[in-house]
C-alpha cells in the first residue's frame, strides 16, 4: 500500500524546536502576527569542561533524573557512510508517575547528544508510529539519510513520548490521558488547524511536506532521501522560506542504502521536488522525467 510521510517544517523549528512546536499548536485558537521578527544567526560555541560535569548541573533541573552520561568518540556512530563528531550522550527520564490502566508506570524517557563543538542550535527529534522507546538522537530524516542534525552540529533530543510500549503494552497508554497529551497530535490535523485560524495562509512561519509514494517513514516507491535541515536554518537564519525541498530516490550504490522497493524502470538517481502543501509536483512539458528540474510545484 502507498502512503504519505508527512514532514512539518516550521518557522524557528529549531534553536526553540520543542518550545515553538507547542506554541504553535495553540495558534489553532489564537492567530499569529502577520509579521514575525527576523532571527539572527545561531552563535556556535564549544563544551567547558566534561561530559561527566553535566551530570551535576542537568539534575538540578525539575521532575528529572539523569541515568548517565558518557563521551561519545568520532566516528562511534555514523549517518549513512558519514562519522559523527565527538559528543556527549545523556540519557534520563522526567515526571515519572503511575496511570491507567491499573498503576501502569509512566514517564518521559530520553537521550541527548550534545557536540562538543556546537554549532548553537537544537533539534527536537519525533520518532512516529505509537513511539514507546528511546531512538537514537541523530536528528536524521528520510530514508537512508547521510545527513543529520547531530551531523552537522545540533544539539538532539529524542523522546519515547512519555510512555514505554514494553510496560503499556503497545497502544494501551490511550487509555491515560496524560499518556495521550505526552504523545502528541495528528501532524495533518493540527497543521490546518494553524491554517485556518491564521486566514487560511500560515505559510509564512509553517509549511507542510508530504513525500508521495513512501511508506511510513522510509522505502516504498518514493524519493525518500532529503535534507530538510539546511533549508530550515536558511529559513530560520536568512529568511529564505523553501518553496521545495529536493528528494531522491535510494537506487544501488547509495550511501544510504539501496531502497529495494524501487520500481525497476526507475533510473537509480531520480529526483523529484517535494511540494508544501497543498501543491504536488507535475512535469513542466519538456526535459528529463528523472530530474526535479523538469518538474514544478503547483
Amino acid at each position: 500500500m502507498q502512503t504519505h510521510f508527512n514532514l512539518v517544517v516550521t518557522l524557528r523549528g529549531m534553536t526553540f524546536s520543542a518550545i515553538i512546536l507547542a506554541a504553535l499548536s495553540a495558534f489553532a485558537a489564537n492567530p499569529v502576527p502577520s509579521k514575525l521578527p527576523q532571527l539572527s544567526a545561531a552563535k556556535p560555541a564549544m563544551l567547558i569542561g566534561s561530559c561527566v560535569e553535566l551530570i551535576s548541573k542537568l539534575s538540578v533541573l525539575p521532575g528529572t533524573n539523569i541515568t548517565s552520561v558518557k563521551s561519545i568518540a568520532a566516528g562511534e556512530i555514523k549517518i549513512g557512510t558519514n562519522a559523527v563528531d565527538k559528543h556527549c550522550l545523556v540519557t534520563g527520564s522526567m515526571f515519572e508517575r503511575t496511570g491507567e490502566p491499573e498503576g501502569t508506570p509512566y514517564a518521559i524517557g530520553f537521550e541527548m547528544r550534545l557536540p562538543l563543538d556546537w554549532n548553537g542550535r537544537f533539534w527536537y527529534q519525533g520518532n512516529g508510529g505509537i513511539d514507546g522507546s528511546v531512538k537514537t538522537a541523530l536528528g536524521a530524516l528520510g530514508g537512508g539519510p547521510v545527513t543529520g542534525a547531530l551531523l552537522q552540529g545540533f544539539a538532539v533530543v529524542s523522546s519515547d513520548a512519555g510512555h514505554n510500549n514494553r510496560k503499556t503494552r503497545g497502544p494501551g497508554f490511550g487509555l491515560d490521558a496524560q499518556a495521550r497529551l505526552d504523545y502528541g497530535y495528528d501532524t495533518e490535523t493540527w497543521f490546518k488547524g494553524v491554517q485556518k485560524a491564521n486566514g487560511g495562509d500560515a505559510s509564512d512561519f509553517v509549511r507542510f511536506f508530504r513525500i508521495p509514494g513512501m511508506d511510513h517513514c522510509r522505502r516504498g516507491p518514493a524519493t525518500d532521501q532529503f535534507d530538510a535541515i539546511s533549508l530550515l536554518v536558511k529559513w530560520v537564519e536568512q529568511g529564505q522560506a523553501p518553496d521545495r525541498i529536493i528528494a531522491s530516490v535510494r537506487g544501488a550504490g547509495n550511501p544510504g542504502g539501496q531502497n529495494e522497493d524501487l520500481p525497476a524502470e526507475w533510473s537509480a538517481n531520480r529526483t523529484r521536488p517535494l511540494c508544501p502543501y497543498p501543491a504536488v509536483a507535475i512535469y513542466g512539458g519538456s526535459g528529463d522525467i528523472e530530474d526535479a528540474g523538469s518538474f514544478v510545484c503547483r
